[in-house]
């Protein structure tokens, strides 16, 4: 018998695919100098943080690649690649050191604003369930561990100014 998967197993399959690459990847590289703003700080970047933003980017662009291998929510495929391309790209320039905003922060609330703009997505429910967690210890790590406040704040506006509007532009 070949039953079907449902749709939220298979949103968190990407996920957790998602997850042990980033896994793969981030354990055998040398860890990363934290940076508060552009400045780089005596503190290195632990992997539970790095890996922290992945679940939830694997879910997104997880539902994103099977809305599109369906041909579903069409009109949404635009919006979502664009966040993910967009926000992406500055997380990465932040890697570079290019910008001094926390690219785990611009695309946690970049998604959560997508996820919230009503009406919400069938896939809100497990993207949410995976930025909530991620959204604590990127805070924690921010505000306590490295007192960063004004750059979290900072990326959570534009990443929550980002999802917001291409929610709008994919629900209208």
């Amino acid at each position: 018998m070949n039953l079907p998967l449902p749709r939220a197993a298979l949103v968190l399959t990407s996920a957790a695919i998602v997850t042990a690459a980033a896994w793969a990847l981030f354990a055998r590289l040398e860890p990363m100098h934290v940076q508060i703003g552009l400045s780089p700080v005596d503190a290195t970047v632990p992997l539970g943080y790095q890996l922290s933003v992945f679940p939830a980017f694997g879910a997104f662009v997880g539902a994103l690649a099977l809305d599109v291998v369906r041909g579903d929510e069409r009109r949404t495929w635009g919006p979502r690649a664009l966040l993910v391309a967009s926000l992406g790209l500055l997380a990465v320039a932040r890697l570079t050191g290019a910008l001094p905003l926390s690219g785990h922060a611009l695309f946690l609330f970049g998604a959560l604003a997508y996820e919230i703009a009503p009406p919400s997505d069938r896939d809100s429910t497990a993207v949410l369930t995976l930025v909530a967690p991620a959204l604590l210890v990127v805070g924690w790590c921010k505000l306590v561990v490295w007192g960063d406040p004004l750059w979290l704040a900072a990326s959570a506006v534009l990443g929550a100014l980002v999802g917001g509007v291409l929610a709008r532009a994919a629900r209208s």
